[in-house]
């Protein structure tokens, strides 16, 4: 019988946007955990009032913040009734409601101000998600941490009537606690109201009681809130408790996860026993005040004495403080986990191939089957320059290296 594969459907992180190297991603947790306590803000989406935005978008639709840099810039000859003409029918070409743009574009520049330094929106339009005509991405290091959304798909939709915030956990970790509040402040001053918050609290030596005692801790009851027993279900290779999920709840209100984050993060040979626990808050059946990104805490813990059990051992477990020293260079480490993944691919699936050709073909026929491809650079090394990605192939090749003569059997782990 086949091993069940990793599952971390819906996990934070989990996207694959995020290409930092893990042992960054947890270092900084560990510095979160040291500074704010056990409870971390991992994701926010809210919205707010399209009406309570659009007279401002319209009252300063001439100044240049409103102005589509990506297409105005060049042309200073232009005076403003101009620009305001040319903008105008741009908006309308798209085709986009005027005012969704606007106070898309408004609201995004607050949130990007408020998150500080590294954040950036981009003003140009993209296609939309969740039923949102479009989306102006919120940037980070280059990688999309969140979006701002904006226009229905559809007449009459709600979503019309609305300005989305959708922003990722990547975005919350980097930007801080003290940044999202800023965020809450910009939002909660339009009228808005939280959709969705996830609150996360990390045990990095492991949970005590082991993923084999969560089902018998459930049918106790010790995970029953007010009176009442969530639904529960488990993913991943339960048996071994590797690459696992324990999943506990709703979407509709509240979910828990709680799985092996170091096997997410790390991969199963690193064997680090990180496990997080993640409650997803959703507005559907219950309303999510402002008051839990000022509370996060109590907020968690008042979801069951389970809830409450989890966040007392993550209180009280040591995180190491020379680890929080490790502050490698951000653009580095993204080249090196890209370099990594792609040299462990080619491990994993083409070893065997990629070994005949160099056995058997010149160098000339080599370059020319290689060339022939058409994409000499993998996709998402692109925004590396050659040396940048030299430096990283030659260091991750001696982690890869290092890690296979500890771990012979990497070319089995999936």
């Amino acid at each position: 019988m086949a091993k069940p594969k990793p599952n971390f459907d819906g996990c934070s992180l989990s996207s694959g946007s995020v290409v930092l190297d893990g042992q960054k991603i947890k270092v900084r947790l560990q510095k979160l955990h040291v500074q704010i306590g056990a409870t971390l803000v991992d994701w926010l989406r809210a919205s707010v009032p399209r009406s309570a935005i659009v007279g401002i978008a319209e009252a300063t639709l001439t100044e240049d913040r409103l102005m589509s840099a990506w297409q105005f810039d060049a042309q200073a000859s232009w005076d403003s009734a101009e620009r305001v003409r040319k903008l105008n029918a741009l908006i309308e070409a798209i085709p986009l409601d005027r005012s969704c743009l606007m106070a898309a574009r408004l609201l995004g520049g607050e949130v990007v101000e408020a998150l500080g330094a590294g954040f950036s929106l981009d003003p140009a339009p993209k296609p939309g998600r969740d039923f949102f005509r479009f989306r102006l991405p919120i940037v980070r290091n280059g990688e999309e941490v969140g979006w701002i959304g904006g226009g229905g798909t559809s007449p009459g939709s709600r979503q019309a009537e609305i300005t989305h915030l959708n922003l990722y956990g990547e975005a919350c970790m980097w930007a801080g606690m003290q940044a999202v509040r800023r965020v809450a402040s910009v939002l909660r001053g339009y009228g808005g109201h939280i959709t969705r918050v996830d609150l996360a609290v990390d045990l990095f030596p492991g949970i005590a009681c082991g993923f084999q005692t969560l089902l018998r801790q459930y049918t106790e009851g010790a995970m029953d809130n007010h009176g009442k027993r969530p639904k529960c279900n488990v993913a991943g290779d339960w048996a071994n408790h590797r690459a696992c999920t324990f999943y506990l709840g709703s979407r509709e209100s509240k979910l828990t996860r709680l799985y092996a984050k170091g096997d997410q993060i790390f991969g199963l040979p690193a064997n680090d026993p990180w496990v997080r626990c993640e409650v997803q808050l959703s507005n559907t059946y219950i309303d999510l005040d402002w008051e839990v990104l000022d509370r996060p805490d109590e907020f968690f813990c008042g979801l069951s004495p389970w809830h409450a059990s989890v966040h007392a051992e993550a209180h009280q477990q040591t995180v190491e403080a020379e680890k929080l020293a490790y502050k490698p260079d951000p653009a580095l480490m993204n080249a090196e986990g890209e370099a990594y993944r792609n040299l462990l691919w080619v491990f994993r699936s083409a070893a065997a191939s990629v070994h005949q050709a160099l056995s058997y073909l010149s160098h000339e026929e080599l370059m020319r089957l290689l060339e022939g491809c058409g994409a000499p650079v993998p996709t998402r090394m692109r925004r590396f320059d050659k040396g940048e990605r030299r430096t990283a192939y030659l260091s991750a090749a001696k982690r890869f290296f290092s890690q296979l003569d500890e771990e012979p059997g990497l070319v089995a782990m999936a």
